[in-house]
């Protein structure tokens, strides 16, 4: 429900894009290079504006990358938590 109420035709109904810098945690992101539901623009746009984000653009990978790639994936997290 949340999805059909969330994602319309003229695109993603909530823009939360003013908040992402309140975010204190340290931040992963994870997109796939070729995702035909949401771009990788905004992936890097969330990582300039989250202080202490990293971003990882999976090449390709569509939508999924913890199915797509599920052993790049673990390796990616797995490090990310181990610096932190």
């Amino acid at each position: 429900s949340f999805q059909r109420s969330e994602l319309t035709l003229r695109g993603i109904r909530s823009d939360l894009t003013d908040e992402l810098p309140r975010i204190q945690a340290p931040a992963l992101i994870i997109q796939g290079k070729e995702d035909p539901a949401v771009s990788p623009e905004y992936a890097r746009k969330a990582r300039e504006r989250i202080p202490r984000s990293r971003l990882a653009v999976f090449e390709k990978c569509k939508h999924w990358p913890q199915r797509e790639f599920p052993d790049k994936f673990v390796r990616i997290v797995t490090a990310f938590f181990n610096q932190e």
